[in-house]
């Protein structure tokens, strides 16, 4: 007798039996009864949220997360696309493409073991970040979310004065010269 959960479209969990009838002829029966204790796959997540705190823009900062599935049974998991947390904002992300990546995004982990996955920050403009990954898990229902936040910083020049006013030169005297200071008021050097 083969079992296969790769048709499976139920979501019944725990202990179910199955009455399985054996018609040899007219008047000879068999009902044979199979039990089986189902289990609803489950990965264990090494963190729920992710704080990329400040990412210069064009650059990344990569994090680590760590899968673990802990079942009997090989565990398959997909990560959708990242998402904004406000619904609202959701609206205008159609598109464009988000700024958290996770790699690999999807995969089958075998009984008892884990995988490391990716999760890279890489802004593209000047803003705060907070989104969210779905983590989908086959033949689970339950959603699984994991938090992202990260701020992408634009690395400035200032100059002191901002504007600059020198007096005319007339041909073949000597030139004219100010001081101007270049200020970076970033925390990053430049």
């Amino acid at each position: 007798l083969n079992f296969t959960t790769s048709k499976r479209t139920g979501s019944n969990v725990g202990d179910v039996i199955l009455q399985l009838p054996f018609v040899m002829n007219e008047d000879f029966a068999v009902i044979v009864n199979i039990k089986a204790n189902l289990q609803m796959p489950i990965l264990n997540f090494s963190k729920t949220s992710f704080d990329f705190e400040n990412v210069i823009v064009g650059q990344s900062l990569v994090l680590t997360l760590q899968l673990q599935n802990m079942n009997s049974v090989p565990c398959e998991f997909n990560f959708g696309n990242a998402e904004f947390v406000n619904v609202l904002q959701r609206g205008m992300q159609q598109g464009i493409q988000p700024p958290f990546t996770a790699f690999p995004s999807s995969g089958i982990l075998p009984p008892s073991s884990f995988i490391n996955v990716e999760i890279a920050f890489s802004p593209k403009n000047e803003k705060s970040f907070s989104m969210q990954f779905p983590v989908e898990v086959k033949h689970n229902s339950k959603p699984f979310l994991i938090m992202l936040k990260g701020t992408g910083v634009l690395l400035k020049v200032l100059f002191d004065p901002p504007n600059l006013k020198l007096p005319p030169v007339l041909p073949f005297s000597e030139p004219s010269e100010a001081m101007v200071k270049l200020v970076n008021p970033t925390q990053y050097p430049i």
